[in-house]
């Protein structure tokens, strides 16, 4: 990767913002790995850039065009409101299962990383979760002293 720490990238004449390439590649630019700690990236082109393993402690990205960016990594899960205490992945490896101090069992698809599901069933905190080899079922256990399937 490339150590752009402290670096500014700004307008380009001509070319826009930071731009690099052109616009009909599928990649404005390869910078996996990168450092762009503390480095000033307001308003900068950075559409269809592959930003794989790059850190951007500290770093400005005011205004800087996004679009498309690829990161090389899955997403993150969003959508729990307290901690999580339990994940299981599906045999097939499409959905992750997790359980939650919010009293919640959610289903994601890893795909999207999308809540396909949410269960509110229990009445306290969900403290494990499983799967049936066939991923037809979870089951999860709670505080509440229940089992649910």
């Amino acid at each position: 990767g490339c150590d752009l720490s402290n670096a500014t990238l700004g307008p380009v004449a001509g070319a826009g913002a930071g731009a690099i390439g052109t616009a009909d590649q599928r990649h404005f630019m390869d910078v996996s790995g990168g450092v762009f700690d503390k480095a000033d990236l307001s308003n900068a082109l950075l559409a269809h850039a592959r930003l794989d393993a790059c850190t951007f402690d500290g770093a400005s990205l005011r205004g800087a065009n996004m679009e498309k960016v690829e990161f090389g990594q899955l997403p993150m899960l969003l959508g729990h409101t307290e901690g999580v205490t339990s994940v299981c992945v599906t045999a097939d490896g499409k959905h992750v299962v997790s359980g939650s101090q919010d009293w919640t069992v959610r289903v994601w698809s890893l795909d999207s990383g999308e809540c396909v599901r949410t269960h509110s069933d229990h009445t306290h905190l969900v403290t494990g979760v499983c799967v049936t080899s066939d991923s037809k079922y979870a089951i999860s256990a709670s505080r509440d002293l229940t089992l649910r399937v």
